[in-house]
Formats: structure tokens, sequence, C-alpha cells
């Protein structure tokens, strides 16, 4: 039987979709060291949910144009 995968762990692109930026920024701020990656399998960087929410919270808003 194959381990259940972690619900409070979360891909690139899930972390993506959670921003509404693309799944390259978020690569760009895991190398940058602005959001830490939780473990790495096979390559795929996985990011702790309550991070990313912190992370998310805390990132300055767009100012309107």
């Amino acid at each position: 039987m194959l381990p259940m995968p972690r619900s409070d762990l979360l891909t690139a692109g899930q972390v993506a979709a959670l921003a509404g930026v693309h799944r390259s920024t978020v690569h760009h701020w895991a190398k940058d060291g602005k959001l830490p990656v939780s473990c790495a399998v096979n390559g795929i960087r996985l990011f702790e949910l309550h991070t990313v929410e912190r992370f998310i919270a805390q990132r300055p808003t767009a100012a309107p144009v």
C-alpha cells in the first residue's frame, strides 16, 4: 500500500493558484529564499500550507493603476 500524500503539502502549481501567480514565480520565490521549500521529492518541490498562507498574507499588494 502506498502512503497517502500529506494534505498540508502543496506543489508549486497549487501555491501559484493560491497566490494568483504563474508557477515559475513560485520557483523564483523558492530559489531566492523568499518561500521555504518543505521538501523535495523526485525533483518536485513541496511547500507547507501554513507557510504559504503566511507568505501570501505578508506579500504587498499591487497598487491600483
